[in-house]
């Protein structure tokens, strides 16, 4: 499964990186995590960690509450705090830091950008309560550490996508609607089709167990073969009989091109696209820059030790924006 690769991964990482053993390496004098010359102090990571949780855990007081040791993945027992910590907060700190030192390599920071950054940072400093500052350590430099990290990686981010953005050709994004007729047998299908007759082109609708409208295009979750067959169809076209778990299909098509939906559909893609081409970019400059990890500090960050910390850490991400 994609996660527990993850996890591996990181496991891996955790190994190569451990430079000596525990009571030989001072864990709290050192970075948080380090990607080629960019590095993040420990109280800006812990901070950006518990502002995780925060957010998550009021997302989760929405539906019913944050079970962070509900089991998600069996295969392996991945709860949902191991997917929040492992994968959410991990990936978006090692890929911001490797995107701030891409960034690095070829820009800098205007004037107005750090005047920016330390007005934010000032002001989301201020924000946080005394007890919360104290627990994690936090001084208004490791905040604006932070702040430079996401303004960094967003700015290369940007001017990464804007290159690898290809064109989206109208049959990638085309969303159609037809209405699905569901039967019980082959007969009734074929009978189904056998009645369409005349000018007024009106099947004998009883014959269905059921129908229903949905909209399909190129990535919908049906056989390859029902997909290319859908969009051949012209508006008022019957599809042949499809046999699909021991049910009998024919589709109606009602609209080849939703307009509105395409739109929003080409608009997903391209989203998936540039979210792609930037992982991959990322993946690649962190297999060859040098990587640190700070294996002490990663262990000793828990959920269960964020429960005294204040609700508004997770406005951070407000202020990021």
């Amino acid at each position: 499964m994609k996660i527990k690769i993850s996890l591996l991964l990181i496991i891996s990482i955790l190994l190569l990186c451990a430079c000596g053993s525990s009571s030989e390496v001072k864990y709290d004098e050192l970075p948080f995590m380090t990607v080629g010359d960019t590095s993040v102090s420990i109280p800006a990571a812990k901070l950006y960690f518990y502002a995780f949780e925060k957010r998550e855990e009021a997302a989760g007081a929405k539906t019913g509450g944050t079970p962070w040791d509900r089991v998600i993945y069996s295969d392996g027992n991945i709860t949902y705090a191991d997917y929040v910590k492992e994968v959410l907060f991990y990936e978006n700190l090692i890929n911001s830091l490797a995107l701030s030192a891409m960034f690095d390599e070829e820009n800098e920071l205007t004037r107005q950008d750090i005047s920016d950054i330390r007005d934010k940072a000032s002001k989301f400093f201020d924000h946080i309560e005394e007890s919360d500052k104290k627990a994690l350590g936090l001084k208004q430099k490791d905040v604006e550490e932070l702040f430079v990290l996401d303004l960094k990686s967003s700015l290369k981010e940007k001017e990464y996508l804007g290159e690898k953005e290809k064109a989206l050709s109208e049959e990638e994004y085309r969303v159609c609607m037809v209405q699905k007729y569901i039967f019980e047998s082959i007969d009734d299908a074929e009978s189904f089709l056998g009645s369409i007759s005349g000018e007024k082109n009106e099947p004998d609708n009883s014959l269905a167990k059921d129908s229903l409208i949905i909209n399909i295009d190129k990535q919908t979750d049906i056989p390859t073969e029902q997909i290319k067959d859908i969009f051949g169809l012209k508006n008022g076209e019957f599809s042949k009989v499809y046999e699909e778990d021991d049910e009998y299909i024919v589709y109606l098509m009602l609209n080849v091109f939703d307009k509105d939906l395409s739109i929003i559909r080409k608009n997903e893609l391209i989203e998936e696209q540039k979210k792609s081409a930037w992982q991959t970019a990322c993946a690649k400059y962190i297999e060859t820059a040098a990587t640190f990890y700070n294996e002490q500090q990663w262990k000793a960050l828990k959920f269960s030790s964020g429960d005294g910390f204040s609700a508004g850490l997770a406005d951070l991400f407000d202020y990021l924006e």
